[in-house]
């Protein structure tokens, strides 16, 4: 399944639920973004809250729920998806961004505006 299938799927599970993505004014559209925005902003939160986060406390004393925080982050992805539909665009859209901004951050590695896992002394992301 490739992501324009998946937001295309996730648009007619929002049109179940009975969002068309049309609304009376901009600020209708705006306050809908927004509610979007914060849902994701609320997922994250459950994601980190399902990981070893916290730096003050030992790792192995800390819960790591891979599977819950598998869940928390497709559910970020619904709420992504919602506000890419909410502002009008397409999933064919999304895969033309996509392609552009992913060859624009690997030039950016190539100037040298972008440190790697290496420069940065890390062994992985």
């Amino acid at each position: 399944m490739t992501i324009e299938d998946s937001l295309s799927l996730i648009k007619d599970y929002h049109k179940t639920l009975g969002y068309d993505y049309k609304y009376p004014s901009v600020e209708a559209q705006m306050e809908h973004f927004r509610s979007l925005v914060l849902a994701q902003v609320g997922e994250t939160i459950e994601t980190l809250n399902e990981t070893p986060w916290k730096p003050w406390r030992n790792t192995e004393d800390q819960a790591f729920d891979h599977a819950a925080a598998a869940e928390e982050i497709v559910d970020q992805f619904f709420f992504m998806a919602a506000q890419w539909f909410c502002l009008g665009f397409t999933p064919e859209m999304f895969e033309n961004i996509f392609v552009a901004k992913l060859q624009e951050n690997l030039a950016r590695i190539e100037r040298g505006y972008n440190k790697t896992a290496e420069t940065q002394g890390e062994r992985s992301l």
